[in-house]
């Protein structure tokens, strides 16, 4: 069960795991019993991402249907994480959130109404590797296994080494408000960014330049969310390769691996070739490559989608 990214799931070409989509179920039904109800949570947060950034879709699944298999298939991983303690209508409010949704609250930073995670079962002291499995929503880790124990959720001013749960951001080792993303207008900077659909232009939050529009010193950013880059003083398409295939700066166009494939690329050169993903339980290195799919991590050099088995 998580929504922030791998174990956690939760943002663009850095690579987004679409609006933090990964998983993130929630029941008190068995898992064989929530399929359907992780298939309409799957179809809502896959559709309105293709409506707000088709790019997104191609680029980290090749279509919407495949965004839907994997996504129902994380799902139904995270019913069978013990101490998941969440309400049964979690889903069905999730997946009426994600239809509703604007495309500015798709990617505001903060979850998208009725998405919010809900408590787990675990108590203080109990075994965990995912905050969604702690009554306090507060896993705390302490090494690099990826496991710790339940405790009390850390309170703005604690000190902090890496998180501080999932209300909370570790800012210059304290815990601290999670930056608020701003809207049109709102004034921004490196540390206070704007929203994902908008770009920071001349101290201000702007809707980003499309397609063949100006970019650079003058103009806002590319849109990113539609796949534009700026190319020569203009936004043009990034390109998606596959494995095998050249990647990075190539003539005068960027290409992405599709899936969040590294790019190996020789020292000093800023093109070079697509690695392989990694499927679920295959070999993987998160520095080198290959990474794993989406959704999934590389835990002591195996592609898991669930870590709970191990943290005991």
């Amino acid at each position: 069960m998580r929504r922030t990214r791998p174990f956690s799931v939760t943002v663009v070409l850095s690579f987004v795991v679409l609006g933090g989509i990964a998983c993130s179920s929630s029941s008190t039904g068995s898992p064989t019993g929530a399929g359907g109800d992780c298939a309409s949570l799957a179809a809502a947060e896959c559709d309105k991402t293709q409506s707000c950034s088709p790019f997104l879709i191609e680029a980290s699944y090749g279509s919407v249907d495949a965004c839907k298999t994997r996504l129902t298939a994380l799902c139904q991983v995270g019913f069978q994480e013990p101490g998941i303690g969440a309400a049964t209508t979690f889903i069905a409010d999730c997946a009426s959130g994600y239809s509703s949704a604007s495309c500015d609250a798709m990617y505001s930073g903060v979850p998208v109404p009725g998405c919010a995670i809900p408590a787990g079962t675990f108590a203080a002291g109990h075994a965990c590797a995912d905050h969604a499995q702690c009554q306090s929503l507060f896993c705390n880790k302490t090494g690099a296994s990826g496991c710790g124990t339940c405790a009390a959720a850390p309170k703005v001013g604690d000190a902090c080494t890496s998180t501080c749960g999932l209300t909370l951001a570790c800012t210059n080792g304290k815990c601290a408000a999670q930056v608020q993303y701003g809207g049109v207008g709102a004034t921004c900077s490196a540390a206070a960014p704007c929203a994902g659909t908008l770009t920071c232009f001349n101290g201000q939050c702007a809707r980003p330049s499309g397609a063949g529009q100006a970019c650079g010193s003058t103009a806002p950013a590319c849109d990113v969310l539609q796949g534009l880059m700026c190319q020569s003083g203009a936004c043009a398409p990034i390109q998606i390769a596959s494995a095998g295939q050249p990647c990075g700066l190539t003539g005068s166009s960027y290409v992405l691996c599709f899936g969040g494939a590294t790019c190996k690329t020789p020292t000093g050169s800023t093109s070079g070739t697509c690695d392989t993903v990694a499927a679920d339980g295959q070999a993987c290195d998160a520095t080198n490559g290959p990474r794993c799919m989406i959704g999934a991590a590389c835990v002591n050099g195996t592609c898991m989608t669930s870590q709970a088995s191990l943290c005991k």
